[in-house]
């Protein structure tokens, strides 16, 4: 008969098993969560701005808006404002909770409150300033559509002027927060490596210090978004391909005294004539 701490002591390993297979699939879940919605929010952004065409800028006539609003790229902008820019702040809105549910899971470590309160408000400043500017440099293409045609220059000059400077002032500039945050959080927990941080580090400052409104200014804060999302996907296949091979060494030998169903053993003598 089992002594009554011995069942205790299986139940308790028993208890503790079920517990590490539970945090590890919240673990694994988060990481895959945060990698997609990451990724689809790089490439939506970059492909979205990438189709953008180039707008008048404030040195531009009238007579050059209305050209523009004529012109056929009309039809990319409202693709790219009805369709990939909606998509990408929704993305990006996974984005931020996968990455602020992983990170827990993926340390014992405890979270700084501080920097964890300025990545989420920061992230959330963010997407509403870039929802803001998405809508400001795209309406007026949406406008003409909506209106049969009907042209605005005020209105179409105004508005993706606005947008740019919505984007490019204050915009950048929260999500140099985010970036700064999240690296603070990185190497304060060790969740991201080294050069990562570094890197991110490196991107806040730009994105923090540009006076620029150069395009390409934009593809900073995804292509970064993409590295941390393939960093994160990279850590989850080998942590589960840890995990498979020691649950493989962890299973017990055969028996050498389990018998094979199909096999039978023979006397000796028998089948001797």
């Amino acid at each position: 008969m089992d002594e009554p701490g011995q069942a205790t002591t299986g139940d308790d390993h028993q208890s503790a098993s079920g517990h590490d297979q539970e945090n590890f699939q919240l673990l694994t879940r988060a990481a895959r969560f945060t990698a997609i919605a990451g990724t689809i929010f790089s490439l939506l952004t970059m492909v979205s701005f990438g189709l953008l065409p180039a707008m008048p800028g404030p040195s531009a006539t009238v007579e050059d808006v209305a050209k523009f609003a004529d012109s056929s790229a009309q039809g990319i902008v409202r693709i790219v404002a009805l369709y990939l820019m909606p998509f990408a702040c929704i993305a990006f809105v996974w984005f931020i909770v996968a990455l602020r549910m992983w990170i827990p899971q993926r340390t014992s470590r405890r979270v700084d409150i501080l920097l964890s309160n300025i990545q989420l408000v920061s992230g959330t400043v963010f997407l509403v300033l870039f929802s803001a500017a998405s809508a400001a440099m795209s309406i007026s293409a949406v406008v003409v559509e909506r209106d049969d045609g009907s042209f605005n220059a005020v209105a179409s000059y105004a508005f993706p002027q606005y947008g740019g400077a919505l984007f490019f002032v204050f915009a950048i500039r929260m999500g140099a927060m985010f970036v700064f945050s999240t690296s603070g959080i990185g190497k304060q927990t060790g969740v991201l490596p080294r050069w990562l941080v570094l890197l991110g580090y490196a991107v806040g400052l730009v994105m923090l210090l540009s006076a620029s409104f150069n395009r390409a200014l934009i593809f900073v804060f995804p292509v970064w978004t993409l590295l941390i999302s393939v960093t994160i996907f990279i850590h989850a296949r080998k942590l589960a391909s840890k995990r498979l091979a020691t649950l493989n060494l962890a299973e017990p030998p055969p028996s050498p005294f389990d018998a094979s169903p199909t096999s039978t053993t023979r006397e000796p003598g028998e089948g001797e004539q």
